[in-house]
């Protein structure tokens, strides 16, 4: 059962890397090695992938959704996001860890300066309508990377909209 589990994570675990490289978005035939037990064990974190293409910019936006609780928690699943653009010889990357974990990622959707990922939330820190009703709480939130002219920034913008999903 341990193996076959393993074998399992090692799977995911070179697919992943071939969806995020720039070979597997190229076409290209590269020998892919597998991946040893600790970045199996990092991977296996992962429970979700979002992907759009930013047709204003060209960039490929993927919201990554890892889960590291250990245990049933508030808002357990961390979001990263990573944004490429392989198409000049200059190809761009970045990858930003959300300062705000979720309990679901419901939409991905493009904006002028970049995405807004709809979620929903639960915990404590919530307002006190979410804790007198324990379900999720509906929130958008607001991730700019683009300038005005459509350039990758260094750091991203991070916003919340309290006021729920649209």
């Amino acid at each position: 059962m341990k193996q076959r589990s393993r074998s399992k994570l090692v799977g995911c675990g070179a697919a992943l890397s071939l969806l995020l490289s720039a070979a597997g978005a190229n076409g290209a035939a590269t020998e892919v090695d597998p991946i040893g037990i600790p970045q199996a064990t990092t991977l296996a974190m992962v429970t979700g992938l979002r992907s759009i293409v930013h047709k204003k910019s060209g960039f490929v936006v993927r919201l990554l959704e890892a889960d590291g609780s250990a245990s049933v928690a508030e808002d357990p699943i961390a979001l990263f996001l990573v944004v490429t653009k392989d198409e000049t010889p200059d190809s761009q990357e970045h990858v930003w860890r959300l300062p705000h974990g979720v309990d679901r990622v419901r939409r991905l959707s493009p904006t002028a300066c970049g995405v807004d990922a709809s979620v929903e939330v639960d915990g404590p820190d919530e307002p006190t309508a979410a804790r007198q009703n324990p379900k999720r709480v509906p929130r958008v939130f607001h991730l700019c990377f683009l300038s005005a002219d459509r350039k990758l920034l260094s750091k991203l913008l991070f916003s919340v909209d309290t006021k729920g999903a649209r």
